[in-house]
């Protein structure tokens, strides 16, 4: 009664999900995607921080930002950036770009919001702008925000 089709291997039926998960493999080969439990997942949460959040911007992301008790993150991506699979390309990326920062975080609920730019920027560059946009608000742990016009310490020793 076999339909020809191994029922036990439901992997091999959907390669784009395992090349999703290739993804987010770092380079020792530790699986280093976004957990579910730092995700913002319902319509409401997002439209929370777009109501409350603060906002600060770059050339190819804003970022919505509101304290609370917990850490989230959220993307958006509209549909001026092109098709559903270019979309969920700059989704991954943008997921994949937030890992390595989330250590550093303050708790809150974050939105990124994707601009036209995201959509050919390439990851380096993505993750650029986070990391700029995080420092910008004084939104990770363990520094401190300059002084405007304060000159830049180089080489780590004090002054």
């Amino acid at each position: 009664m076999s339909s020809g089709c191994a029922l036990e291997d439901k992997r091999s039926v959907r390669p784009g999900k395992d090349r999703e998960r290739a993804f987010f493999l770092n380079l020792t080969g530790e699986r280093a995607a976004l957990q579910r439990t730092y995700s913002l997942k319902k319509n409401a949460q997002f439209k929370y921080v777009h109501r409350r959040g603060v906002s600060a911007g770059a050339h190819e992301m804003v970022m919505l930002y509101v304290r609370s008790n917990t850490l989230k993150v959220g993307f958006s991506v509209g549909k001026k950036l092109g098709c559903a699979v270019a979309r969920n390309r700059v989704k991954r990326r943008l997921r994949a770009a937030v890992v390595p920062l989330l250590p550093r975080m303050k708790p809150g609920l974050y939105v990124f919001i994707a601009r036209q730019p995201a959509a050919t920027a390439d990851f380096e560059k993505l993750r650029g702008s986070m990391q700029y946009l995080l420092r910008r608000q004084n939104l990770l742990m363990g520094e401190k925000k300059r002084a405007p016009g304060a000159p830049q310490r180089e080489g780590g020793a004090p002054s």
